[in-house]
């Protein structure tokens, strides 16, 4: 396979990853291949040779599979965090209906993007992981939902406890 060409003389189609992309289309297909498949199902070399790149590719952006899996659950959070701003910005005022729309559009994430969600709440990657991104960003989406639920109390929507 080297200079691009497979072993049979034909030339290699390059992805999109080659295009100046950098390293979306690992998460992507990792992804899809989580979903196919459960964490087993992802190894570099399959990873590689479904997204049409070396085999020494994805170890530029992500030198482990356990750095590949704190990338996709991040982008979970952020695709989390955005389906929930966007549901806070089109509601009334009120904490409880704010509340009760954040609840109903965090479940309807959680189950359209089931491999996300299943690796942004797995205890064993968050207690393996020193990824300071995917920490923060699994912070960021619990002091959010943790605001609305001060917000409930403070209308006197929920009952003053520990938020």
């Amino acid at each position: 396979m080297a200079g691009g060409r497979r072993a049979s003389g034909s030339v290699r189609t390059r992805s999109r990853y080659h295009r100046g992309h950098s390293w979306p289309p690992l998460v992507d297909e990792a992804t899809a291949m989580i979903a196919e498949g459960g964490t087993e199902s992802v190894t570099m070399r399959a990873l590689s040779d479904r997204v049409g790149v070396s085999r020494s590719a994805p170890y530029r952006h992500f030198p482990e599979k356990t750095t590949l899996l704190c990338a996709i659950a991040e982008e979970g959070f952020r695709q989390l965090r955005e389906r929930l701003d966007d549901v806070a910005r089109n509601c009334s005022q009120c904490a409880l209906e704010r509340f009760e729309r954040l609840a109903t559009a965090y479940v309807d994430f959680a189950l359209s993007n089931a491999a996300h969600y299943w690796l942004m709440f797995s205890d064993t990657l968050l207690a393996n992981s020193s990824d300071a991104g995917l920490r923060a960003a699994a912070r960021a989406a619990f002091d959010y939902a943790l605001r609305v639920i001060k917000d409930c109390q403070a209308e006197g929507a929920m009952r003053l406890d520990d938020a």
